[in-house]
């Protein structure tokens, strides 16, 4: 018996929403790297940890 083929699913809507949520994350943490306070910030706070 072969295999039936499957019938074509949502899955690249699903992709495409994929792509927009990272790419909407990865811009949100890049326009947080423009503001010189807040990196300044993150950095105490990270070296404080050690």
């Amino acid at each position: 018996m072969t295999p039936q083929p499957r019938p074509p699913q949502s899955q690249p809507a699903w992709r495409w929403l994929g792509w927009a949520i990272a790419v909407a994350l990865m811009l949100g943490v890049f326009s947080l790297y423009a503001h010189p306070d807040f990196m300044v910030d993150l950095a105490d706070r990270l070296w404080s940890c050690f």
